[in-house]
């Protein structure tokens, strides 16, 4: 998936497909203010993850925008 596509769903409630997984959560990005006291989110450019709800609780591990096979705004 292009980086454009993907983040033009920073902040919203998303599923996203892996080859072998499938998680739902709010989608953000590791560079975001918000995460700038975690260095192991922080510090990862280029890199996503998706959270419980909209500010935190991670419930997906790191990905790059290569791995998402798929990608839905979700309700």
């Amino acid at each position: 998936m292009k980086r454009s596509d993907l983040e033009q769903y920073l902040g919203q409630k998303v599923t996203v497909s892996f080859p072998f997984d499938t998680y739902t959560g709010y989608l953000h990005k590791t560079e975001e203010a918000v995460f700038q006291n975690d260095p192991n989110i922080y510090l990862k450019p280029k890199y996503y993850f998706l959270t419980e709800t909209s500010e935190a609780g991670i419930c997906s591990p790191l990905f790059r925008c290569s791995h998402v096979k798929k990608l839905q705004r979700s309700v």
